[in-house]
C-alpha cells in the first residue's frame, strides 16, 4: 500500500456527482466524467474541478495545475473548456496514467508504439551486455525475456488488450520478434510464428487478451 493510501481512500469516499468517478493512486489523480451533452459535461467537469482544490487544501496537498491535462473521448469535435485556478485546463489527444498512454480514440496505438520504443531500447541494452547473439544459457535467455520484456509490454493489458485489431497484433508480434530471435538463436529470416513454436512462447496478442 503506497504511503498515500489512506488519503486515496478518503478521496474515494468523498461525495461526487453521479457521473463523476475519481481514481487516486500515490500522487496521481484522474477524473472520469460522463455526460450526454457538451454543455452538461462542461458544467459537471467545472463543478468537480472547483470542489477538488478544497479537498487538497484540507489535506495540505499541492496539485500542479501546469501538469494537469484534459482528454475528450467523444464524437464531439472539441471538448468543453474548463478552468482550474482561473486557468484553462490544457486539452490533449492522449495522456499517460500509471504508465499507460490513453488516447482519445481508445485504439491504444500510441501506447503500443511507446512500448515498442521502450522495448527496442531494452533489447539494445541487453545486446550491448550479452553480445549480438546473447551468449547466455538458453534457459536464462527465455527467463530474461519472460521476466523483463514480456512483463514490460503487458503492463496495463487489462485496459488496452480487449478486442485487439490486426494492426495491434502485428505491432505486438514485431516487438516480440526481436527477442525471440535471440532467445531461440534462430536465423533472422525465420518466421515469427515458427520462433514462437520453437520455444513454446505464446504470441503477445494472445497473452495480452
Amino acid at each position: 500500500m503506497p504511503e498515500t493510501g489512506p488519503l486515496s481512500r478518503s478521496m474515494i469516499s468523498e461525495e461526487w456527482q453521479p457521473n463523476v468517478h475519481l481514481q487516486a493512486f500515490a500522487d496521481d489523480f484522474i477524473f472520469v466524467i460522463s455526460e450526454p451533452t457538451g454543455a452538461k459535461l462542461k458544467a459537471t467537469a467545472q463543478a468537480a474541478l472547483t470542489k477538488f482544490p478544497h479537498w487538497t487544501n484540507k489535506h495540505h496537498l499541492k496539485v500542479s495545475t501546469e501538469k494537469s491535462t484534459t482528454i475528450l473521448i467523444s464524437r464531439l469535435v472539441s471538448g468543453p473548456r474548463v478552468k482550474w485556478d482561473n486557468q484553462i485546463n490544457k486539452s490533449y489527444t492522449s495522456l499517460k496514467y500509471l504508465g499507460v498512454i490513453i488516447d482519445n480514440k481508445l485504439n491504444w496505438v500510441d501506447h503500443l508504439i511507446n512500448m515498442k520504443t521502450k522495448l527496442t531500447h531494452l533489447h539494445q541494452k541487453i545486446t550491448r551486455i550479452a553480445g549480438t547473439n546473447w551468449r547466455l544459457n538458453k534457459d536464462f535467455r527465455r527467463r530474461l525475456y519472460k521476466t523483463a520484456a514480456e512483463r514490460m509490454i503487458l503492463h496495463g493489458a487489462a485496459a488496452w488488450a480487449y478486442s485487439l485489431s490486426a494492426r495491434q497484433s502485428r505491432l505486438l508480434n514485431s516487438i516480440q520478434r526481436k527477442f525471440l530471435i535471440n532467445v531461440t538463436g534462430a536465423y533472422s529470416t525465420t518466421p515469427t510464428a515458427a520462433l514462437q513454436v520453437i520455444k513454446g512462447i505464446v504470441p503477445l496478442h494472445m497473452k495480452a487478451e
